[in-house]
């Protein structure tokens, strides 16, 4: 779910203009019940959020995507909840939704610091699934629109994202559409959202052509399952395999990459202006051009995962150019990146080898070598204090209490383009 702002049309008579007052009212109820004994006042109790869509106002749409609109609300009881509306599009199965909302459940209920975005209640209009969320400023895509964050911002953006996705896979879950789009920034905390292509390790999980996002997709899921028109049984318990936590660490990769080089690991140069190959689905002729693009730029493909995942009457072009590229591989010139601002700074030059040795390790090609216990990485034994407004967004009605000391020690950024 990703808040993009649009210039569209504020939303009028949605769901409709029927009374709800009974399900919805705030009043306390005239019945009680006499107390024996005294007793300690009670802890603030958590915001009830109805399962009714009439207890709602209904805002202007602030974002909208293939499958879904976004729409600003409020609860008519608390006005000062900041929340948003996804709505499913009526062509769109109700599945992600429901998948979704029962990930989100399990993970709100033990999640103690913020590390996913908390689902509120979901119901139906017009066969439509609704789910409420609680709002957030913008996300991760918005930010980088302002250019490659500070080196102390960007240890602070990996540290939160390796923690929240550590959280969720110690809870037995893989997102499985980590990208920028999909994550939210409210105050000082970046946290997960869009569960929908999320799965339980635990449950089979059968991966289509529309698992996850092409460009953060892992080199292991789109040979076994994108670039597997004709599987076997063989090549289906292989695919099956491939369903694990190093699917997050890659895109998380791709993620940093961004955050770091100011630009796409895979660029739309690369592969959406590509030449088409002789395949005619738009699905495979997208992916085998981002594999040859991951077996140039960062490593070859190794032999036994391109064999045992792909299967088709014709690959030997695609396997000799995935295997064996003809140039050489950049992934040691990754390694060795250098930022366009040279730092002379010894702490500063430290901090900026471990983050690119993080961003590398989770961009192994092969799943067996790749980075597991992110937290357990180098780069998380150095202490560093964020320095802009990266974690920090310029004060807004969500934030005022924020002390103007802390204010100040913030380098001032122009504003989101998208604020719920």
């Amino acid at each position: 779910m990703s808040p993009s702002q649009s210039s569209v049309s504020t939303v009028t008579q949605w769901p409709g203009e029927v009374s709800g007052a009974a399900a919805c009212s705030s009043e306390p109820s005239t019945m009680s019940t006499p107390l024996e004994h005294p007793v300690a006042p009670s802890a603030p109790q958590t915001p009830v959020f109805p399962n009714d869509p009439h207890c709602y106002s209904y805002g202007r749409l602030i974002g909208e995507g293939g499958s879904s609109k976004i729409i600003k609300i409020i609860l008519k009881s608390n006005q000062e909840l900041r929340l948003v509306a996804k709505v499913n599009k009526k062509e769109v199965s109700h599945k992600y939704a429901i998948n979704e909302e029962n990930i989100l459940q399990q993970l709100n209920a033990v999640d103690k610091k913020g590390y996913v975005i908390k689902w509120c209640t979901g119901f139906e209009v017009d066969r439509r699934k609704c789910s409420i969320y609680e709002r957030f400023d913008y996300d991760l895509r918005a930010y980088l629109k302002k250019g490659p964050p500070s080196l102390p911002d960007l240890f602070y953006i990996t540290n939160q994202l390796s923690q929240a996705i550590s959280f969720v896979h110690q809870q037995g879950f893989v997102h499985g559409d980590l990208k920028p789009e999909n994550v939210g920034i409210k105050g000082r905390r970046f946290y997960l959202i869009d569960f929908g292509e999320s799965f339980n390790l635990k449950t089979p999980h059968s991966p289509t052509s529309q698992f996850g996002t092409p460009r953060y997709l892992a080199p292991e899921l789109i040979c076994s399952s994108i670039l597997n028109d004709h599987p076997t049984e063989q090549h289906q318990a292989f695919r099956n395999k491939q369903m694990t936590p190093a699917l997050d660490v890659w895109a998380l990769g791709c993620t940093l990459t961004e955050a770091y080089r100011g630009e796409y690991l895979i660029t739309d140069n690369e592969v959406i202006a590509a030449p088409h190959t002789h395949l005619q689905e738009r699905a495979q002729s997208q992916a085998m051009r981002i594999l040859m693009v991951i077996a140039k730029n960062v490593e070859p493909i190794p032999e036994e995962l391109f064999d045992q995942g792909c299967f088709s009457s014709d690959k030997f072009a695609l396997r000799e150019a995935c295997v064996r590229p003809k140039t050489p591989s950049k992934f040691l010139k990754l390694a060795k990146l250098c930022r366009k601002e040279q730092c002379h700074n010894s702490s500063l030059s430290e901090l900026d080898y471990r983050i690119r040795d993080f961003i590398c390790a989770t961009l192994r090609v092969d799943p067996e070598k790749r980075l597991k216990n992110l937290l357990e990485h180098q780069v998380f034994h150095l202490k560093v204090e964020p320095q802009s407004a990266a974690v920090e967004p310029k004060p807004q009605a969500s934030i005022e209490s924020q002390s103007a000391a802390a204010a100040a020690a913030v380098e001032p950024k122009p504003q989101a383009s998208a604020s719920p």
